[in-house]
């Protein structure tokens, strides 16, 4: 197992579209302090950071980046025929679609760790935040929880990505499911990942008001069915191929 997780992040080294990732990462941020130099009389240090980190980086941008890096890492094996050449090995199927969402998950906290820190260094560097250690903590915990969040929400996209050939229907569908869990949240947050995600960054987050108490049976529920579906849905697809 260990060593297909290897091979994944060897391959990962060789997609140039990844060197854009910390730009990415630092687009909301950027925004952000432009925004509070503008408006300083809005500017508080809980506001900056859910402006910079929690808001469309949560909503979109990081569920729209992990859809589409699944994709194309399996597309790219698809074009070549690498599948089958994996099953001669052999490969079990379920390590395979472990490898995948193992390196979603190291992408998804490298951009918001990307992002975390030059919100931390530029803030206060420049004035923007005051040094306040329990409250930067938290931030810190709430980037790595959105991470392996949005990580566990894109396992559908993994598996319509596996088991379909080509790159363009998974991308639309990743680039979908993305502004519908924006729209979904705002009204039944358990019925897609995407949008339990949402609700489950933002429970603890203050000032910020959602349609449905958090739940923890129901968002276990809402990752926990759409994975066992997906896993099932993504097994019967890598075994017709």
């Amino acid at each position: 197992m260990l060593n297909v997780v290897r091979v994944e992040f060897s391959k990962l080294r060789r997609w140039k579209l990844l060197r854009v990732l910390p730009l990415l990462s630092l687009v909301l941020p950027a925004i952000t302090f432009s925004y509070f130099a503008t408006h300083p009389d809005y500017l508080t240090d809980m506001g900056l950071y859910k402006q910079a980190l929690f808001s469309f980086n949560i909503f979109l941008i990081l569920p729209a980046i992990l859809g589409v890096l699944a994709s194309m890492l399996v597309y790219n094996e698809q074009r070549c025929d690498v599948l089958k050449q994996l099953w001669i090995i052999p490969m079990s199927k379920g390590g395979y679609l472990f490898a995948k969402w193992v390196v979603a998950l190291t992408v998804s906290l490298a951009f918001m760790m990307l992002a975390v820190g030059f919100t931390f260094a530029f803030g206060l560097a420049f004035g923007f935040l005051s040094w306040n250690g329990e409250m930067m903590a938290f931030i810190l915990y709430k980037g790595i929880e959105a991470a392996v969040l949005e990580a566990v929400a894109v396992i559908p996209i993994l598996a319509l990505a596996v088991s379909h050939k080509g790159y363009l229907l998974p991308c639309c569908a990743a680039i979908i499911y993305a502004f519908l869990g924006f729209i979904v949240a705002q009204t039944n947050p358990y019925l897609i990942p995407s949008a339990c995600a949402i609700l489950c960054i933002s429970r603890d987050l203050p000032d910020i008001i959602m349609p449905c108490a958090y739940q923890p049976f129901f968002a276990v529920l809402c990752f926990g069915g759409w994975a066992v579906a997906s896993g099932i849905y993504a097994y019967h697809g890598l075994s017709e191929k």
